[in-house]
């Protein structure tokens, strides 16, 4: 399936001036109706996961997210030619890492911006879950691109928002949402088109949680851009009267699978289709660390002479050997709910806000709990002894071909020690959210070009044509050459369209 080849489920889409443009069919009933709007963001709560209800969904989750972010997290690794000889190389396959920009504005901000018009002086809770679930999209398509369309999408005329901008419409359209759900005391007509909280959390105060922790995931992410916005931000999120934030392990945002409206995970699928192998960097930190989740994560190799170990594959080898397909798959199944955001990455961020003087918090009770939070989240025992653990990351080594292998780059221990210098500190939280937020690999690959943290090897092969530094590694996808205002957004990114460009909020330092 190529980028072109995907369209939207709920809606016909025709093309005026490379411009994907929503035409509603398949709602019956009026759209100012609850039933109209609630489907809308049904659909935007599925695309923002790639949603891909008749079509391939592995394929296109593959293209939008698999074979880029999760592959550049260090998560994952596709085995297949295509990515091993494109993506994994820095031979970018623009065609395939379009699609999320296509999803974003062929479905996801289309409705969006219809429901907004529909429900803001009618629905004021579908409001404001409208505007959160803008924030969560968009910032995702912002933070792997750079400049977007979004405070005049849809307008007339329309402008391109740098990333500073829409940071700053970011926080304000989360300010608009707490403060209608923090007041908003009637019917929830939403709960039954919610597929993000969990059974039994499906109203305002839910909502409001995770917005403040959606807002504390990003003010810590211009940290190092706009320090004064971070702070004041990370406070506002903070505030114990905000409204509380993601705290319990059974706290999660997720989309649901397995309901009555089919949604099947994607990355699931592309695992069952042997198209999610563990990435080498995974092996290392995970084995070194003995950390017990990997057994969760991932499933015993297949092929000799690794056989029944946890086993991954190195990126850049540019090697296409049917070998690798014996590393471990990834163990998720298509019935698993696609996990956007959990309790456990809060605790993360909390520890850093403290770290950088935000809170009177103490970092080590914080990054403490956000390690305890996963353990409890994925099921397993030992905490307290993998917490006083001294164990690094493992050297790598390719069980197939001794040229692939190479001595860990990351040689933080779980450990806490308070007397380690505030980089150190950084790295510890960092590595440990890293490990926390699998496999959502959006939030993992963005985490690691702002801090450079996890530690991860380089490609072995760069195949970019000098565009991107080696050692440094990939920064950001490329636009979609037909995008809409193409020009305008390459001059509000400031750099070249390769992959090599810094976007705003990534510094290249941390303190």
């Amino acid at each position: 399936m190529t980028a072109e080849g995907y369209l939207p489920h709920t809606a016909a889409v025709v093309v005026a001036d490379n411009r994907a443009v929503e035409v509603d069919v398949a709602l019956t009933v009026d759209a100012g109706t609850v039933s109209a709007m609630g489907k809308r963001l049904d659909s935007v709560q599925r695309a923002i996961y790639y949603d891909a209800a008749g079509q391939d969904a592995g394929a296109v989750f593959g293209m939008a997210q698999n074979r880029c972010a999760d592959m550049f997290a260090g998560y994952f690794h596709d085995p297949s030619p295509e990515a091993v000889l494109k993506n994994s190389v820095y031979d970018l396959d623009n065609e395939a890492n379009a699609v999320m920009w296509k999803v974003a504005y062929g479905e996801i901000m289309p409705a969006i911006v219809r429901t907004e018009k529909y429900a803001k002086d009618r629905y004021p809770e579908i409001y404001a879950m409208a505007k959160i679930l803008k924030v969560l999209a968009m910032h995702r398509v912002c933070d792997m691109y750079g400049p977007i369309l979004y405070t005049r999408y849809g307008a007339d005329p329309e402008a391109v928002d740098t990333q500073e901008e829409a940071y700053a419409a970011f926080f304000a359209d989360l300010d608009e949402a707490t403060a209608l759900l923090r007041a908003f005391n009637g019917d929830n007509h939403f709960a039954s088109y919610d597929l993000l909280m969990p059974d039994g959390k499906r109203d305002a105060a839910s909502w409001v949680k995770f917005a403040n922790s959606l807002r504390l995931r990003l003010a810590l992410r211009i940290s190092m851009a706009a320090p004064a916005s971070s702070q004041t931000q990370a406070q506002k999120a903070l505030d114990p009267t905000a409204g509380g934030l993601l705290e319990l392990p059974e706290d999660r945002v997720a989309v649901s699978a397995g309901g009555a409206g089919g949604y099947v995970n994607p990355l699931g699928v592309l695992a069952a289709g042997g198209r999610v192998k563990m990435n080498a960097n995974m092996e290392s930190i995970t084995s070194g660390h003995r950390d017990p989740r990997q057994s969760v994560w991932f499933k015993p190799a297949t092929a000799d002479p690794i056989l029944g170990q946890y086993r991954g594959m190195r990126q850049g080898t540019g090697s296409t050997s049917d070998s690798y397909r014996g590393v471990s798959d990834a163990n998720i199944p298509p019935s698993a709910d696609a996990v956007l955001m959990r309790a456990s990455e809060v605790w993360f961020l909390r520890a850093e806000a403290a770290l950088r003087g935000y809170s009177a918090e103490n970092v080590k009770t914080c990054y403490e709990e956000g390690v305890r939070c996963s353990f409890a989240e994925n099921g397993v025992s030992g905490v307290n002894e993998y917490l006083g653990s001294d164990n690094v990351p493992a050297d790598f080594v390719d069980p197939f071909d001794p040229n692939n292998s190479f001595e860990s780059w990351s040689v933080v221990s779980p450990k806490w020690n308070d007397g380690e210098d505030p980089e150190t500190k950084l790295e510890k939280i960092i590595t440990q959210k890293w490990l926390a937020c699998f496999p959502e690999g959006c939030e993992a690959w963005t985490e690691k070009r702002r801090t450079g943290y996890p530690s991860l090897a380089a490609v072995k092969e760069n195949r970019s044509g000098g565009t991107i530094d080696t050692n440094i590694g990939i920064r950001r996808l490329l636009f979609p050459q037909d995008a809409a205002h193409y020009p305008e957004l390459v001059d509000a990114l400031g750099g070249s369209d390769n992959g090599g460009t810094r976007l705003w909020w990534d510094t290249g330092h941390n303190f």
